[in-house]
């Protein structure tokens, strides 16, 4: 098909241009089907979902996107991975919800999926991402990580020196780190061994700094340093809807209400 229209004198938006009810149309069939047959549907190993809910919003230029929450039934995460309270209080099993569940990868045995991965879900800095500070409001490039890990805030305990200290360390750290990831001369294919000596810390240190916030809990996935750009999203589900999706792991419950 897309061989076809691009053999055509006209370019895609002109060939659009006066059929958008036709294309909105077209658009809600094919989410009602991905919720019925992917999200909702049968499959071996896959993840059961309880209920969904989402909306559809137009951008200026019309375009619709769609925000919504899927709950996981209850049963299954306790019988398979245990979790039997809040992901907040249980970041280990955040982080293994998260593995099972999502990916930041360009794997190289599946062509199909590398081709949209980097086609759809790699991020492309623009002017919108720097309107808001220096940093892209986005918060990319992500950081590597050799595993899936819940950053969070050290216990309320430790000593103010201390915690000063540490938060000192971790900024300095990562500011080197972001300075290597934002440098476009870096190389895709340079190794975590590599990267840890231009920081000067070890892979641990890196992993101890990277897990430690200010406030809140964020989740790290695992990464390479070529998949920084790369976008949270599920293998099975960018095979049959091959369009840009963000994927995540819900860990406080307060915003997953002021998100609905």
């Amino acid at each position: 098909l897309w061989e076809f229209v691009d053999q055509c004198e006209q370019s895609r938006q002109q060939l659009l241009k006066g059929h958008e009810f036709l294309i909105t149309r077209h658009f809600d069939n094919r989410v009602k089907e991905f919720v019925k047959n992917i999200i909702m549907g049968p499959g071996d190993e896959k993840v059961p979902i309880e209920y969904y809910n989402y909306r559809i919003e137009f951008q200026a230029r019309g375009l619709p996107h769609i925000h919504g929450v899927l709950w996981i039934k209850k049963n299954w995460l306790q019988s398979e991975l245990g979790i039997t309270e809040t992901l907040v209080d249980n970041p280990e099993a955040a982080a293994k919800l998260a593995n099972l569940t999502m990916t930041c990868s360009l794997p190289v045995n599946d062509a199909e999926v590398m081709k949209n991965a980097s086609e759809v879900q790699k991020h492309r800095h623009t002017k919108s991402c720097r309107k808001t500070g220096k940093a892209c409001r986005f918060g990319f490039p992500k950081l590597p990580m050799q595993e899936t890990v819940v950053a969070k805030p050290m216990p309320a305990d430790t000593e103010p020196e201390v915690k000063e200290e540490r938060l000192k360390k971790a900024k300095d750290v990562l500011t080197k780190a972001f300075d290597v990831l934002e440098n476009p001369l870096t190389d895709d294919n340079m190794s975590f061994d590599e990267f840890f000596n231009i920081l000067g810390v070890t892979a641990k240190e890196y992993e101890e700094l990277c897990s430690i916030t200010e406030r809140g809990q964020v989740l790290l996935l695992k990464r390479t340093i070529k998949e920084r750009y790369i976008n949270s999203y599920n293998q099975e589900w960018l095979r049959a809807w091959n369009a840009n999706m963000d994927i995540q792991v819900a860990l406080d419950p307060y915003a997953i209400i002021m998100y609905i």
